[in-house]
Parts: C-alpha cells; structure tokens; sequence
C-alpha cells in the first residue's frame, strides 16, 4: 500500500513538472534473473550494460528475487558484465537492444573469485518472452537495403509499407483501422499534424534515424490516443569514432529520349528536349566533441549532423489531353460545332413553351461581348495538340523543386546517473509548377513546407532500481503558398470588388463542353497559410522491487492550428452550355464558352470579406500505471491502468457555431433547432466548446 501511494504522489508530481513522454518509445529496455549455479536467485548482484559504440555504462542490481532491469536503453549493441562477491565475473556480449523491445536475459554465475571473469560471446534472444506487446523493428542494416527511394529525398517512415497488416495506399490502414488513425513518435514525442490527424505528409529524412518499429497490438498502459499502429523512430547518436559519409545523384536532359509528349506537339523540332536538371546530395558527421587541448567528448559529450537536398532547377511537365477554345471560337465564331448557339436575350414564352432565336451563322458579335470576357480572351493560350474542339491543348513546360532537410543530435552525461539528449529537424519543401496552362489562367501555386521538431530527453538514474525518464517534444509544421502568376489578374479581367489579397484570377469552370477550367482550383490567391503545433511534455518512473517492475507516468499535450486562407475571395464562376441553348433541347445545344462571352455564368459564389484568422485548439492529458511481473522465469504478466481526458476541436476565441436541437428558434415559431454561438458577448453561449468534457476514460489492460 505504501508503495502504491508512493507511485500516486510521483504521478502528480510528474504532472505538475509538465515532464515528457515514455521512455520506451525512444530507447529499449533489458530485463532478466541472475542465478546460481544451482538455480537459486543472487539478490543484490551489481549489473553493467556498456553501450559499445560510445561506451557509456548503465548500472542496474538485482532486488530479493533476483530479478534485474535496464528500463531505459539506446538501442544498440551492448555488453553486460555482473560482480558479485563469491562469484566469478560474467561478462555477455552480443547482446543487441531495439526500440521498443524488452530483450530478456537470464544469466548464471560461477563460483570462484570476483577477479577471475567468464565472458560468453553466443549472442542473446531476440525473442521477446516478457511483453504481450506486438509489433516488428526494422534494423538499421534492413533499412538501408529496403528499396523506398519513390523520388525526391527518402523518408524512413516508407519500412511501414513493408509490416505485415500494413494497408498503404491512399491512407495508411493498420490491422484493418480507420486511415489516419495511427501515431508516429520521434524520439518519444509526436509528429503528427493536428489538422489533419494521424499523419505527417512531409516525414523529416531517413539518414537521422537509428531504428524503426511499428506496435499493432496489445498495446501497454504507457500508450495512448491512437487508433491504428504506434510507429516509433529512435534518432542516432554520435559514438566514440568519428564516422561521416556522403553521396550526389544527378539527371540531365542529354541523357534522355525525347519521349512521346515532347514530339506529339505540332510544330516542335523532333527529339526536342525539355530542359531536365536534378541533384540529389547529402550526407552525414558523428563523432566524440572533441576540442584539442580544451575537451575530451569521449563516452561523454557526442554530435550527429545530417543533411540532404533534392535540387530540381528544371523538371519536365507535361499536361495532355486539355481542351481550350479554338481560334475561331476566340473570335465568336462557333461554326465549327455541328449544334446552334442561342441568345438568351431572346428568351421568350411561345404557346407556354420557352423559345430562343439562334445567333446568325453561329457568331456571337463581339458588341455583344461580356468586358470581362472581352479581357480574357487574349489571355487563353491556342490549340497546340490534335485538330478538334476537344483535346486539342497539351502543355510541356518546367517545374521547379527545393526540398532540404538538416538534422542535429545531442547526447551528453553530466554524470552516470544524468544524461541529457536533444534533437532537431529543419526541413524546407518549395515547389513550383504550372498545371494545364502557365501565366494568369494556370492551376499552380509557389507552395513550400516548412516542418520543424524538437526533442529534448533526460535520464536520472535515482538508484540501481530506480529510473526517471522525461521528454519535451515541439513539431511544428508550416505551409505557405503564394500565387504571383495570378495577382492582379482579377481586377485587371474586370472583376468588380477585388483588392488586395482577393485580386487573383478566378476559379473559372466549365460544367459542359470538355473545356479545361481556369485558376487555381481551390481558389488559393497570394499570401495564405495554415500553421500547425504540437508541444507535448510527459515523463515515466521505472521502479524494480522484487518481483515486480512498476511504471507510473503521465502525457500532457497542446495542439493548436491556425488557417490565414483568403481561399475563394476571388471568386468561383461556373458556366455552362445551358445558357446559350435551346430551352427545348439543352442538352444537344449550346456552348460553355458561349455562354462566358456573354457573362452569363450558370452559378457563382465568393468568400465575404473579412477573413477570420482560426485558431483551432485541442488539449490531452493522460496518465497511466504499469506493473511488469515475473512470476517465475517463464512466465511474466503485464497488468495496469490507463487514464485520459481528452479535449477535442475548438476555436480559442470562441469564433463559431452550432446546432442546437432543443433549443427554441424564435424565426421558427419557437420550434426546437436554433444556431447557437460559442464565446462571450451579445447573442453568444458564454462558452468556448459545445460538448462535454468527457472524464470517463479509463481503460484497463492486460
């Protein structure tokens, strides 16, 4: 009882200190009992696990049952050395720890002189006999064989297409989950994007990255808010030798066929080229801090550095298959079409039936001409592919890509018993590219990603049986786009009311005709961007005693996402043939860009002004106790709680509304069903979220 109030007070604590996250989620973890030669168990025996590449020494001792635990360990290759007065000195090596992993390991000592020493060097089992836990690891030797280059800058998170249960198209499904309802840990901490959920579309690198491993089931107390799979990323560290390596792919045009969508073009010289230039280049530095004369970083004080880029000054796009008017139909002249063009200025009722006289010779008088059509028909590009009314456009032109990343690690032992670790990740992901036309009618945007993580890790060795681990983690992912092809282009057609950041080209579609639309298809004009946060501080105590392996920890996180979209303020138009045909038969006549010349839109809408900035919020808090306990060597039970409160979608200014179905609508007559505003002042509900906090998550598990 003492103990379990001991482990709650530490708990609140932990919450109070706003700690990290589990120490399992970035490191190992050993476990095993030390026996005699008889069997029987060997309390009180002093445990060592060296970390061969840096040298560091983990000490552990054995409680009354024998029963040892490194709950924290940097995954790795180790030794393990046991002294105990009376026996002889036992050294394993061999041993490998994973992320994510118990490995367990029994060991028997020899009597004899603690100054005589046994070294066995057989290898230990992978096979983890301690932990209901599932999942796989990806080694840093399997990563790098794996085929996951798809273009541009690799991505570890690509091994997870491999994992068996793993569904990865459109959206990632883990034994048969919802897509998006995974999570993805960073050293400890969480990378997803809070508006989108379960993902990260811009995953930072590969070459940063020490182990992988995916958890699919049976998942212990220490994790939580996930639907799917627990995708976890341990970073490397600097070792004791300096080690740094390097490459530079590269593509050019002159080493290249022409390819077909280059020579389908009308009039382009044959076996003509576009202009093809891509780099790919990086590399790696780890090693011991080390300043002559000044400081020796060694088994202390190590770095790790990377860098890659993926530079694409020039990249072939092409774009077939996309229908613009023709030349003639650019002059009004519609006599190509084997249909009539109607005036819907004509429109009259005739014996109750709706009738149109026909434009003579199918010409459409320029008198008659919209301003704004009259503006944009200069813009519209010419025919260039096949001969008819359709399919007859294709672009062939260049995209420009720039996608960096750089990646720092940190590792330093004040002492044996406190250790610290940071890491950070920089990434920056423009792209530049015209879809299906260039200039003021195009669909593309100057768009660019620019991520950032932090991690930041403590160890505190509070005694050989005791472990405290903390994690900060901040990501922070960033998009921004601008739109310069198309500014100014609004006003300068004719649209009324367009300034600023509005005045962009329209979104200009055609519902009929197979012409190809104008604008950016979502209506992104200049200057817009969406901003996500997650800051997450959480921290886990490791207590061994007897027996048993007791955790206790908590998770507190603040997500925030703020949207500066001006999207839409330009305009959506959308034009049919409708307009311009037989009432009696709309379907066979008429014409989409007739109806444009005309100004005569089918439907339209904009986006009113002014644009709200959202500040989305959402919170979680967590909190959960763990107790590994071996019964016997061969058999081991793993029990415990967890406890979460989570705080869903919401506006930090209260700036929305909602539906509430009993409430009296006064415009209704008093029928239940009126709008109701969150927030403060006149007319609002005085409250930030419209739901309940739900305190009622508990969630035991064995």
């Amino acid at each position: 009882m003492r103990l379990v109030t001991q482990s709650l007070r530490i708990l609140l604590l932990t919450f109070l200190a706003c700690a990290a996250i589990f120490a399992q989620a970035t490191s190992g973890s050993m476990s095993g009992t030390v026996k005699d030669p008889n069997g029987a168990v060997v309390p009180g025996a002093k445990i060592v696990a060296t970390h061969l590449p840096t040298g560091r020494e983990y000490p552990a001792q054995t409680t009354d049952a024998g029963l040892y635990v490194f709950p924290s360990l940097p995954p790795g290759p180790y030794s393990v050395t046991v002294r105990q007065p009376g026996f002889k000195e036992l050294v394993r090596t061999g041993v490998e720890i994973r992320v994510g992993q118990r490995q367990d390991l029994d060991l028997t000592l020899e009597v004899g002189e603690v100054q005589q020493k046994i070294e066995v060097t057989a290898e230990a089992p992978l096979l983890e006999t301690t932990s209901a836990e599932r999942g796989q690891n990806i080694s840093p030797q399997v990563l790098q064989s794996l085929p996951i280059y798809t273009g541009g800058l690799r991505s570890a998170e690509a091994f997870v297409g491999y994992m068996p249960g793993v569904n990865a198209n459109a959206e990632v499904s883990i034994n048969g989950s919802n897509g998006r309802a995974k999570e993805i840990f960073i050293d400890g901490a969480s990378i997803t994007i809070p508006e989108s959920g379960g993902t990260n579309f811009y995953f930072p690198g590969f070459e940063a990255y020490q182990e992988m491993k995916l958890i699919t089931g049976t998942f212990n107390p220490e994790y939580g808010r996930l639907g799917g799979g627990l995708e976890m990323f341990t970073t490397r560290s600097g070792t004791n030798d300096i080690h740094a390596s390097a490459f530079w792919n590269w593509r050019r045009d002159v080493l290249e066929a022409a390819g077909w969508a280059s020579n389908q073009v009308r009039g382009r010289t044959p076996g003509f080229r576009t202009k093809v230039r891509l780099n790919e280049q990086g590399g790696t530095a780890g090693g011991p801090v080390w300043i002559p004369k000044v400081y020796d970083g060694r088994n202390r004080t190590f770095f790790y550095f990377t860098y890659a880029r993926d530079i694409r000054p020039a990249t072939p796009v092409s774009a077939t298959g996309e229908t613009v008017p023709t030349t003639r139909m650019k002059q009004g002249d519609f006599g190509e079409l084997a249909y009539g063009i109607f005036d819907p200025a004509t429109t009259a009722l005739s014996n109750g039936v709706l009738a149109r006289t026909p434009f003579a010779n199918n010409q459409i008088p320029k008198s008659r001409w919209s301003r704004i059509s009259t503006n944009i028909v200069p813009v519209i590009p010419d025919p260039n592919s096949g001969g008819g009314v359709i399919s007859n456009y294709t672009l062939t032109g260049a995209a420009v890509h720039d996608d960096y990343i750089y990646t720092i690690k940190a590792d330093h032992s004040f002492t044996d018993k406190h250790r610290v670790a940071f890491f950070m990740t920089r990434r920056s992901y423009s792209d530049a590219a015209p879809s299906q036309f260039a200039g003021a009618l195009g669909n593309g945007l100057l768009s660019g990603q620019y991520p950032e993580d932090y991690r930041g890790n403590y160890d505190w060795v509070i005694s050989p049986t005791k472990l405290l681990h903390l994690t900060f983690g901040e990501s922070e992912t960033i998009q921004r786009w601008n739109n310069p092809e198309q500014r100014g282009w609004g006003s300068k057609f004719g649209f009324p009311g367009l300034t600023g950041r509005s005045d962009a080209t329209p979104v200009i579609n055609f519902d009929t005709d197979n012409l190809t639309g104008w604008g950016m298809n979502q209506g992104k004009v200049d200057n817009g961007g969406q901003f996500n946060y997650t800051y997450q501080w959480a921290g886990q105590l490791s207590i061994v005693r007897g027996k048993h392996e007791f955790k206790v920890g908590g998770d507190v996180r603040r997500l925030q996402t703020t949207g500066d979209d001006w999207a839409g303020t330009n305009g959506f138009y959308y034009f049919s043939r409708f307009q311009t045909a037989d009432p009696a038969n709309k379907n066979a006549t008429g014409n989409a860009f007739a109806s444009l010349l005309l100004g005569a839109p089918d439907r339209a809408n904009q986006t009113t002004l002014p644009v709200v900035i959202g500040q989305i919020r959402y919170s979680y808090y967590a909190g959960f106790f763990q107790d590994n306990w071996r019964i016997t060597p061969r058999l081991t039970i793993n029990y415990g709680i967890r406890y979460e409160v989570p705080i869903g979608w919401h506006s930090r200014d209260g700036l929305y509304s909602n539906l509430d179905i009993t409430k009296p609508n006064a415009g209704a007559g008093g029928l239940p069903g009126a709008m109701v505003f969150a927030g403060s002042g006149a007319g609002r509900s005085g409250v930030k979220r419209f739901y309940p906090t739900d305190f009622g998550d508990v969630g035991p598990r064995l």
